[in-house]
């Protein structure tokens, strides 16, 4: 017979289990200023990031050109998951042509786009304003294009493969993106997003909402077909990060 512990005693082990978590999690943010400082000027400063789309956008820009720095580092570079999400995106475009004419939407430090560039394509980058100037004079990002990815300022159908590296839960309507991205890309172009997938995603706060295979399939129905598919990890994040190759069809969005 198995013997069930008494109700006070199991809700004494998850208080104090909670308990441990939020010592612990409170004792790494104070032995990381950056972490204590970002976490003052977020509340200080963006507590309304969620009102509305400028606020939101706000807070991106903040957080993109405060962190580059970091996520641009020769460490960071070499984190398994990074090579490993450059690898597979490269990988999915060699697999697309040569000499291909493709658009890097939220570039960051440029690291996706440098590697495409080695392979002889010509790309072009977008960032949002003040990150773009970062990413040019602090990493040597070239050809890149200040702009928000929900109004691409290029003409229709210039491009044969748009790239959306860890963009889509940062934006405040991807599905205003993903007709943009339609709209540039060339008939059977190739729309390749990475990301985290599903809830755990939003356990960053810079991310607005999660994804994964099917959500997308769902968003991107009758525009684009499924393509190909690749799980990286867990590798140093909550979950798996899915890296999702899409090919646009002859439809109107």
């Amino acid at each position: 017979m198995v013997k069930v512990p008494p109700k006070h005693s199991t809700s004494k082990k998850f208080m104090l289990t909670t308990l441990k978590q939020h010592a612990q999690g409170l004792t790494y943010i104070l032995s990381h200023p950056y972490l204590l400082r970002r976490i003052i000027v977020r509340e200080l400063f963006h507590s309304n990031r969620y009102s509305n789309k400028r606020n939101w956008t706000a807070w991106q820009i903040y957080d993109a050109y405060t962190s580059m720095p970091h996520h641009g580092s020769q460490e960071s570079h070499t984190r398994p998951l990074n090579v490993a999400r450059i690898n597979t995106i490269s990988n999915m475009v060699s697999e697309l042509g040569d000499d291909l004419k493709i658009l890097d939407v939220g570039c960051g430090d440029g690291s996706v786009g440098k590697s495409l560039r080695k392979m002889g394509h010509d790309v072009i980058s977008v960032e949002l304003p003040k990150v773009a100037f970062l990413a040019k004079k602090g990493f040597g990002v070239a050809s890149i294009v200040a702009s928000d990815a929900e109004t691409l300022p290029f003409r229709n159908e210039a491009f044969d493969v748009v790239v959306a590296a860890e963009l889509l839960e940062h934006l405040w309507n991807p599905n205003v993106f993903m007709k943009e991205a339609y709209r540039v890309l060339r008939l059977s172009g190739h729309l390749i997003i990475s990301g985290l997938e599903g809830p755990e995603a939003l356990r960053y706060d810079t991310h607005k909402q999660y994804f994964d295979v099917k959500i997308l399939e769902n968003l991107l129905e009758g525009f684009f077909t499924l393509h190909k598919v690749k799980r990286l990890g867990p590798l140093e994040a909550p979950t798996y990060t899915i890296v999702v190759s899409f090919r646009k069809l002859a439809t109107k969005f």
